[in-house]
């Protein structure tokens, strides 16, 4: 036995009967939980970015993820547009993404989201695919 002074607490090493998971599995499994993480901050960003101009920039952000599913030409066509739907897409399906976004953006959960009125005034695609033509 060894003797630890009072407060001190030991650490001891200890063999477990089953296999724990490797590098490679967590590594994968919470980087996959990160990028749906620092997909809602940066839409929670640009939210509040727009919002600071008067406008309603969670109206603006929704919009602007349901005209991804059908405004972005395909992939692999063009940088910008694989970069916007890269920021701009809403994989419902998968359940991680689900339960990061199901506090702050649960409508995007309905199929039929995107068919409804929308409260922002502009496309902030169409803003910066129009700033994307004039510099050609």
């Amino acid at each position: 036995m060894t003797h630890a002074p009072s407060g001190w607490n030991m650490a001891l090493e200890i063999d477990v009967i089953f296999p724990l998971p490797d590098a490679k599995f967590t590594n994968a499994h919470f980087r996959k939980k990160l990028h749906h993480r620092q997909k809602r901050e940066f839409w929670e960003r640009l939210q509040k970015a727009i919002d600071y101009h008067n406008l309603n920039g969670r109206a603006c952000v929704l919009r602007s993820i349901c005209e991804a599913k059908s405004h972005l030409a395909p992939p692999g066509k063009s940088l910008v547009h694989d970069l916007l739907r890269a920021i701009f897409t809403a994989p419902v399906n998968e359940e991680d993404f689900t339960n990061e976004v199901a506090d702050t953006y649960g409508e995007l959960l309905d199929p039929s989201f995107c068919d409804q009125i929308n409260d922002c005034p502009f496309s902030l695609l169409h803003f910066t695919l129009s700033m994307n033509r004039q510099k050609l």
